[in-house]
């Protein structure tokens, strides 16, 4: 501390006078990043006191004075030059020494290519004497310890002389200084103090000082941290005088759950004119800090809490000597699953099977592949799969507002109306996985629609006008119709002469179906209802005579006799024929000739079914032993 007179004018009646007062020149303070200010809007401090600020940064204030904060430290590694003395005052300036002036602004800062934070301000007082040196000494703002101090560059600022026209150094009171970024010790805040001093190593030897107040070197924030869709989207800002010397840029995804990194990747900076104006200035790089990020979602990470690292740090040297500030918090939930088919049905003209609906599931942000399933529930296998990309669904967004792809979780899907699933119950399984591990447990979820099934039942009608026996001809003759919506996909006509009696198919054959108006009129609702009749025989076998027989009419869509492929049935249940047969007959002899050793039978049998089976055997049984003798 220095004792100092000044002199205060003050007013006695109608007379002004002035008083000298001896005072300490103790500057203190601390400030949260002041913007930069013109010549014309600096207000000159009072004759009492060079400079007093008591402002508070982080809820803390800190005072002192720069000499105080110089024997503190060790001498700077750069002693004065000199060169820039102001010692070119114009002899015709009218210099007034006694109205007090000490006024000052840090304008701003960035950063050159050497690694040096480049800060530029001014300094006006009448308290210069020519020939004094100008130095800016650099204070830690939390400490008041002195990382650096360097005579300055003298830089021309007629707008201050302007503004202070009677200051023995005012328009010659701008200054530039660039300071080793690695000097500032990776300090959060930082204060500069103005000194004019007749001493050649900076130290307070007359002159006065100028306290500007604390600025901030570090700072930032996320504009953006969230999940979207598989990945985690971030972006914002990161201030660091640092980043003068420490030039790449790594941003670093933490999970704080498990306590370990999960990725990192190196950005490139881009420009942010807006952060000078809100207070970032006279950070090094506030003019280009905004930063973008994407990191990939995996399972594991699913309901953990992440947050940020934004790291400077010398290129090729990501973990070593780097000025780290860890930014937001995110929690990735995975407990939302919820989903919805707004239609599930069949188009028979264009033979498709319509599926659309939402699903939104907080897997989905660690499992982005979307795949709709049809799921065949008569025969518990899958019919076949889609992927299908999910699309915007606001109203989905309203709704489910916690769950992360709530907002792009609607799909709209068709599958192939085929054979194999008709007359089948089905389903839709909606399932988000990881890509390429649809089938992978673990690696997928799953939401099943089971409260909207799909009953493929077809309709169709029957009715047999002719079912009888030709024996003349030895045929079974039959017509009738048979409508069937499966015929669309089953074109194939087959007719079926079953055995009712043994259970057995006694013959098939394709045959042609040809109009029907008549039953278009009453089975409209039925594909092939104009389309449905048939007319078709069959030989009378020997297996016929005697047995119940029925029609059976299937649709196929097989064109082979021998194969039936996947086919759709109408049973004439109710309209059966029995193949019975008219026989009488008698013995008229049925006696033993011992003598010649012969059983002698004679008589006759008279039998419809000689038609179909003209051969005639005689067979002679033993009834004690329930076995046969003899046939002829």
């Amino acid at each position: 501390m220095e004792e100092k007179k000044h002199f205060k004018l003050f007013k006695a009646g109608k007379k002004w006078c002035t008083m000298a007062i001896a005072t300490l020149a103790v500057a203190a303070g601390t400030a949260v990043m002041a913007g930069a200010a013109s010549a014309d809007e600096a207000v000159p401090a009072t004759a009492s006191q060079p400079l007093q600020t008591a402002q508070v940064v982080n809820g803390q204030s800190a005072t002192g004075t720069a000499d105080q904060a110089a024997s503190q430290s060790d001498q700077p590694a750069n002693p004065a030059t000199g060169n820039d003395k102001q010692n070119n005052q114009q002899p015709q300036r009218q210099v007034d020494y006694r109205t007090p002036v000490n006024a000052g602004n840090l304008d701003g800062a960035n950063m050159d290519k050497n690694g040096n934070v480049i800060f530029g301000g001014w300094h006006a007082t009448n308290q210069y004497q020519e020939g004094m040196h100008h130095f800016v000494i650099i204070l830690d703002g939390g400490n008041n310890h002195e990382l650096y101090r360097h005579e300055v560059t003298t830089v021309e600022r007629p707008d201050i002389d302007k503004a202070y026209p009677k200051a023995p150094i005012a328009g010659q009171g701008g200054f530039t200084i660039a300071v080793p970024a690695d000097r500032l010790n990776g300090a959060n805040s930082l204060r500069l103090v103005s000194r004019y001093t007749s001493d050649a190593a900076g130290n307070p030897t007359g002159g006065v000082d100028y306290w500007f107040p604390v600025v901030t070197t570090k700072a930032g924030w996320l504009d953006q941290f969230k999940v979207d869709g598989n990945q985690i989207t971030v972006s914002g800002w990161h201030v660091d005088d640092q980043a003068a010397s420490k030039t790449e840029h790594t941003v670093i995804l933490w999970d704080k759950t498990k306590g370990r990194e999960v990725a990192r990747t190196t950005v490139e900076n881009v420009a942010s004119a807006d952060l000078p104006k809100v207070g970032y200035a006279t950070v090094a790089n506030g003019a280009q800090a905004r930063f973008t990020a994407n990191f990939t979602i995996m399972p594991d990470m699913m309901g953990d809490e992440f947050t940020i690292v934004s790291r400077y740090n010398k290129p090729g040297q990501q973990d070593s000597d780097t000025s780290d500030l860890w930014l937001g918090g995110l929690k990735i939930n995975k407990t939302g699953n919820a989903g919805y088919l707004d239609n599930f049905s069949v188009d028979k003209a264009n033979k498709k099977i319509n599926v659309s609906g939402w699903h939104a599931d907080d897997m989905s942000a660690a499992e982005p592949t979307h795949t709709l399933i049809l799921f065949d529930l008569t025969t518990n296998k899958e019919v076949t799969r889609k992927d299908v990309a999910t699309v915007a669904s606001p109203d989905i967004a309203r709704a489910y507002q916690n769950v992360y792809n709530a907002g792009k979780s609607r799909f709209n899907v068709q599958f192939d109306l085929t054979p194999a699933i008709l007359n089948h119950q089905l389903e839709i399984i909606s399932r988000y996985s990881q890509p390429g591990k649809g089938n992978d447990s673990g690696h997928y979820s799953d939401y099943w629609f089971n409260n909207n099934r799909l009953n493929l039942t077809t309709n169709k009608q029957g009715h047999l006008d002719q079912f009888y026996l030709d024996k003349g001809n030895k045929k079974v003759i039959i017509s009738g119709w048979h409508a069937d919506d499966a015929s669309a996909l089953m074109p194939t006509h087959f007719i079926t002469l079953y055995d009712k009696t043994t259970g057995k198919e006694l013959a098939h054959q394709i045959v042609k179906t040809v109009a029907s108006p008549d039953i278009a009129k009453y089975q409209a609702g039925i594909a092939n209802a104009g389309q449905s009749r048939f007319n078709t025989s069959f030989d009378i076998t020997p297996e016929m005579v005697g047995h119940q027989l029925m029609v059976i009419s299937r649709y196929s869509d097989s064109t082979s006799e021998d194969d039936y492929g996947h086919h759709s049935d109408y049973q004439f249940n109710n309209e059966l024929l029995n193949f019975s047969v008219n026989q009488a007959a008698h013995l008229d002899n049925f006696t033993i000739d011992r003598a010649a050793g012969k059983v002698n039978i004679s008589g006759w049998h008279a039998d419809d079914a000689s038609i179909y089976m003209p051969g005639h055997f005689i067979i002679l049984f033993d009834k004690t032993t329930n076995h046969e003798i003899a046939h002829k």
